[in-house]
């Protein structure tokens, strides 16, 4: 799940994404979006962080459990990796933890919230929303920063980068290209 799943974490929104979660067949590893964990006055505010944010990770399947940013299922050829970039951003931290993962040596699926920067994404994203919803670039929401650099070259231009395939969310419309590499 890439995030947005629900619109805001009222308890019921939370209950029902849960029983939802529990009904599925598989793991469900859970990339948080902005609308999950925070909403209106308290939008990406710390309070909202430490509120929601701990509940929603326990709804997620993946390795290490008590990790809401870093979080991996291994599905023993490949990997699913999900990095939390719902705050519009990265940490050094969460880029190291994904480095670690990368020299773990398996392909990795990355599923993110904020979608990583391509030249045909904003041109949709500034379509739709009347602005750059991408994680990069010079006009992002989650624009460059050493951190956001570090991780996008990883991702996306690295020659030996082992991601395969990257999903993100919080466009809220479909989009489909090739990143650099």
């Amino acid at each position: 799940l890439t995030g947005d799943i629900i619109d805001f974490p009222s308890e019921l929104n939370i209950s029902l994404m849960a029983q939802n979660i529990a009904a599925l067949k598989a793991p469900a590893l859970f990339s948080l979006g902005n609308h999950d964990w925070c909403y209106a006055d308290d939008y990406l505010s710390a309070g909202a962080a430490a509120a929601y944010i701990p509940k929603l990770n326990a709804l997620s399947a993946g390795e290490p459990a008590d990790d809401p940013y870093v979080k991996y299922v291994d599905f023993g050829e490949f990997m699913v990796v999900s990095v939390d970039n719902s705050t519009d951003s990265v940490s050094a931290s969460t880029v190291d933890k994904f480095l670690a993962i990368c020299e773990m040596g398996k392909p990795i699926i990355l599923m993110l919230h904020v979608p990583l920067h391509v030249d045909s994404l904003v041109a949709d994203s500034t379509k739709v929303w009347g602005k750059d919803l991408g994680m990069g670039g010079d006009t992002g929401v989650c624009a460059w920063s050493p951190d956001v650099q570090r991780f996008y070259a990883a991702v996306a231009e690295d020659e030996n980068s082992p991601v395969v395939a990257v999903f993100a969310g919080h466009v809220h419309f479909n989009h489909e290209d090739v990143l650099p590499n």
